[in-house]
């Protein structure tokens, strides 16, 4: 359909990137290969975590955020998910 740029916080690191934008996608967001080298992602899957730009910023990769722990998210406007 085409492609959109959006800001992603990662706890409060601005990134912005381009998105692919897909009819009838059952999430709101995704990111694929593009995002996770642009922001050199490693992920610790026995960890459950994420890191971003050389372990710059680190956060989880499942659960939902509480009120005090939000800003340790992957935040958009809108649902993310990896």
């Amino acid at each position: 359909m085409g492609e959109t740029e959006a800001i992603v916080g990662l706890r409060g690191l601005l990134v912005p990137h381009v998105f692919v934008v897909i009819r009838d996608l059952n999430h709101k967001a995704l990111v694929g290969m593009g995002f996770l080298q642009q922001t050199r992602c490693k992920l610790d899957m026995k960890a459950n975590l994420a890191s971003f730009f050389d372990d710059l910023v680190i956060l989880p990769l499942f659960g939902k955020p509480t009120d005090q722990a939000s800003n340790r998210y992957i935040l958009v406007h809108a649902q993310f998910f990896l």
